[in-house]
C-alpha cells in the first residue's frame, strides 16, 4: 500500500509540473523577464486538449482565383467550435473588413449574421436556418 501511495504521489507531482509548463495560474504574478515582449509569426493557432484547432489568427497572401479575380492580402481571426467550424470570423484587407457570426454549426446550410464594410458594399446580412436572407444596406 505504501508503494502505491508513493507511486500515486509521484504521478501527481509529474502531472502538476507538466500542467505548470502548459499554463501559469492567474494567481501567480509574472515579472517583466517572464513575459516575451513580442511574438512574431504569420499564423497563431490555439488548440484544445485534444489537439483540435479552436482559434486562429493568420495572414493570408494575395492571390488570383481561377476566374481571374484578384484578392488582396488578408488578416483573419477565427474562433472555431468543437465541430471544426468557424463560429466567429473577423477579417481585414485593404478592400474592407468583415465580421461573421455563424448560427447552428451542426447544419450544412450556413445561418448567421455577416457585417461587411468594403469599397463597393456596406451591408448587414441575416440568414436563418431555412435559408431566408435579409440584407440591410445604407
Amino acid at each position: 500500500m505504501k508503494s502505491y501511495i508513493i507511486k500515486t504521489v509521484g504521478y501527481v507531482a509529474v502531472a502538476v509540473a507538466l500542467t505548470g509548463c502548459a499554463h501559469s495560474p492567474a494567481k501567480i504574478e509574472q515579472t517583466k523577464s517572464d513575459v516575451a515582449g513580442v511574438l512574431r509569426c504569420r499564423e497563431l493557432l490555439i488548440v484544445d486538449e485534444h489537439g483540435k484547432n479552436r482559434a486562429q489568427i493568420a495572414v493570408f497572401p494575395a492571390y488570383t482565383n481561377k476566374d481571374g479575380e484578384t484578392h488582396q492580402e488578408t488578416v483573419l481571426f477565427r474562433l472555431i467550435d468543437q465541430n471544426g467550424r468557424p463560429g466567429v470570423k473577423i477579417g481585414a484587407s485593404v478592400n474592407g473588413t468583415g465580421v461573421s457570426f455563424a448560427g447552428d454549426s451542426e447544419r450544412r446550410e450556413w445561418s448567421g449574421i455577416q457585417i461587411l464594410a468594403g469599397e463597393k458594399e456596406i451591408s448587414i446580412k441575416l440568414t436563418d436556418k431555412a435559408g431566408g436572407v435579409k440584407t440591410i444596406t445604407p
